[in-house]
This record gives structure tokens, C-alpha cells and sequence, in this order.
């Protein structure tokens, strides 16, 4: 929860801090985005290709007291189909998510650091308030191929089918 009130605060203060001069339109080409996700959060990074198609690196960095550190880095294509306030989009993505457990006082050596391979395919929508800001969802099906030591998803070494949603709040510049 404090994750979340955080996110909100510091989006509203970049938010309502800017100064628009509505005769010089801005064209943005680059943002600055948080996804918040059940109890994860992620951090994104829009860079915009042309009016209609913006590339998204993506880190995620999750961290459970007895379990250990989870990062994840990946890419994502959002292709807009259409353009105005309301703009719905499509985003193919590939990702990986690399664990650091937490090393078990009973185990002498370190334990391995699974990596999974991820690839997913998401619908979403973004509603622009500005050239500045926009608040988004997004739904969509991911693909896991789990590490043979990852329990991350509970099935070691196989493939993985998991649907997720996400809310997103986006800054621009």
C-alpha cells in the first residue's frame, strides 16, 4: 500500500508542475510510466516511434523479506489504433525475470539464480488528459518459460500460461 501511495503522490506533484503553452503544441517523445500490478510494481519507459507506435523497456524489481530479490527487465511494442483522448493499443512484449533467493542457513553452497524467459500479448487503453499525461489499463496473456530451479510459478522447467492486468499512470516529456 505504501508503494502505491507513493506512485500516486509523485505522479500528482510532476503532474499538476507543468507549465503548458497551449501555442507551442509539444510533441513528446519520451515518458516516464509506473505499472502497478497486485503487489508489484514496475517502472516503464515510453519512447515514441511515430504518432501511433511507442517502444517500452520495462524493469521490475520485487523484494520478499524471506524469499529474496526478484528483477525483471523486458520490452514491450504498443501499437495505437487509433488517435485522440481515448487511445486503445495492442503490445506484443518479451521479457526475462531473474531470482536472488534467499540463502537457507542449512545450505552451504549458494542457491542457483533461476531465469525465466517471458513473452506476452496485451490489449490496453490510454486516456491522454494532456500531451503530458495519460492513466492507462492494460489486460493480456503471458507466456513463461520457467528456469528448471525457478519456483516462481510453481512448475519448474515448463512452459507457464498466466493472464494479468495492470494500471498504468503516465508522465510525458
Amino acid at each position: 500500500m505504501r508503494s502505491i501511495t507513493f506512485v500516486i503522490l509523485f505522479v500528482s506533484s510532476i503532474a499538476f508542475g507543468q507549465n503548458v503553452n497551449d501555442e507551442e503544441p509539444h510533441s513528446s517523445k519520451m515518458g516516464f510510466s509506473a505499472s502497478l500490478q497486485s503487489d508489484q510494481v514496475g517502472i516503464l519507459i515510453p519512447i515514441w516511434v511515430d504518432g501511433s507506435t511507442s517502444i517500452v523497456p520495462s524493469f521490475q524489481v520485487l523484494f520478499a523479506q524471506s524469499v529474496g530479490l526478484d528483477l525483471g527487465v523486458g520490452v514491450t511494442l504498443r501499437k495505437y489504433l487509433r488517435e485522440g483522448s481515448v487511445r486503445p493499443y495492442v503490445a506484443p512484449g518479451v521479457g526475462v525475470l531473474m531470482s536472488f533467493p534467499t540463502a537457507d542457513e542449512d545450505v552451504v553452497e549458494d542457491p542457483p539464480n533461476p531465469l525465466d524467459l517471458l513473452v506476452s500479448f496485451g490489449f490496453g487503453g490510454e486516456y491522454f488528459f494532456s500531451d503530458y499525461f495519460s492513466t492507462g489499463v492494460q489486460i493480456g496473456l503471458a507466456g513463461a518459460f520457467s528456469d528448471e530451479n525457478s519456483n516462481r510459478f510453481g512448475n519448474p522447467g515448463n512452459f507457464n500460461l498466466n493472464t494479468s492486468a495492470s494500471i498504468l499512470v503516465n508522465v510525458y516529456f
